[in-house]
Parts: structure tokens; sequence; C-alpha cells
């Protein structure tokens, strides 16, 4: 019978170098800086995407067209499913007089084709609710809300806002 002499060495004993322990060191290493490297990335992602979020209301200021004295506020609002409310508030308009309203694709300076016909500003106020969502809005920027001097005037601006 043959007896075995015993080693000095644990590592030696048991198979395992310092070679391979440096190994699984390194891998272990790696796997971490990999896993903290790819959960940053995903963050970043998360708030670049957050950057796209449209607001569920927006208020945009009516400038005066046409010396009018007409100014005022324009105020889109998100309601449930799709559906947007749009308040129109100006100073300065005329008593009892009807002043057609519109969504205008373009700006106040190069107004393009209607998009939504608004109801008519009655004594300086005006609500309707459209058929859409903020977010397809924002699709079809540039629009324009303008304001008419009255529907016998239809061809005279009173009122501009860009959107």
């Amino acid at each position: 019978m043959a007896i075995k002499k015993k080693s000095s060495h644990y590592f030696e004993d048991n198979l395992i170098s310092s070679k391979n322990i440096l190994m699984l060191l390194g891998v272990l290493f790696l796997s971490l800086f990999l896993l903290i490297f790819t959960r940053s990335i995903r963050n970043t992602s998360r708030i670049e995407s957050t950057q796209n979020i449209i607001p569920p209301e927006v208020q945009i200021r009516l400038t005066e067209i046409n010396k009018s004295n007409e100014e005022g506020f324009v105020t889109l609002t998100q309601e449930f499913g799709k559906k947007v409310k749009v308040v129109i508030e100006l100073e300065n308009t005329p008593r009892n007089i009807r002043q057609p309203a519109h969504i205008h694709k373009g700006s106040c300076i190069d107004l393009g084709n209607v998009l939504f016909s608004l109801n008519d500003v009655v004594n300086g106020k005006s609500e309707t609710t459209i058929v859409t969502s903020m977010a397809e809005l924002s699709q079809m920027l540039p629009l324009a809300v303008n304001v008419h001097k009255s529907t016998s005037q239809a061809s005279l601006f009173v009122s501009c806002g860009n959107l």
C-alpha cells in the first residue's frame, strides 16, 4: 500500500489553482460591470422617452391682428378618450357678435386649410370639444388658432396664436 504524501498547498489538493481563482474573479467582475452598464442604458432610454410626453393641457396666447385689439388665450385640454376641449377667451371683443374660429394647418403667418371648426366666439368666449387627442394634434404641427371679425367679414382675422 502506497502512502500518499500530504501536500502543503490546499489549492493543489483540491485541484484549484490561483489562475482559476483569478479567472473566476475576472468573470464575476465582468458580469457585474455588464449588469450595471446595461441597467444604465435602460434607465437612459426611459429618461429620453419621458421627454416626449404630451402634456394634458396647453395654453396658447392669441395676439391681435389688423389692429383689432382683441387678444387673449386658447386652452386645449385632453379629455377622456379621443376628445380635446378647446376654450377661447378674448378681451376687447364686440358685444353679441358671432366671431368664427378655427384650428388651421400652418402658422398665423402662413395659414393652411381648416382642420377643425370651433364654436363661434361670442362676447369673448368659445368652448368646443373636438374629436382628436393631444398626441394626434402634436403630430399635426404646425397649427394655428385664428378668430375672424364676424360671420359677414370672415376674410378679416382679428386674433391668432400658434400651437
